[in-house]
């Protein structure tokens, strides 16, 4: 799963860069089209909290990948564009897919649903 969450969140950094010999823009992750890394039995849904789309793990509840529409104003300097939060096991994971050990920063991505 960390090589799944860190290949993911290259694929939100550089949107439209091929990644396995598949291009995917950040509209068309958007619009409900699965990314080439998440697994095929993962569930797609757009998101409740902002405007995203999110896939989860049917047989852990524990894991998901959630990509957002970026807010221009937005408070978070993070947020201002398109961003993705990977949760494995339950446990947040930032860009190099290392777990997020601060607990303000793990707060704040797990409002994001």
């Amino acid at each position: 799963m960390r090589f799944l969450a860190a290949s993911l969140i290259i694929l939100v950094v550089s949107c439209g860069t091929p990644l396995m010999a598949e291009e995917i823009s950040h509209a068309q992750i958007m619009s409900g089209k699965r990314p080439p890394l998440i697994p095929e039995n993962w569930i797609g849904m757009p998101t409740t909290s902002a405007k995203g789309f999110r896939w989860d793990d049917p047989n852990n509840p524990g894991n998901s990948v959630r990509f957002f529409d970026g807010v221009p104003h937005d408070p978070n300097p993070s947020h201002r564009e398109s961003f993705v939060i990977v949760i494995s096991d339950g446990k947040v994971l930032n860009a190099d897919g290392n777990v997020v050990t601060d607990e303000a920063a793990i707060a704040e991505a797990l409002q994001h649903t």
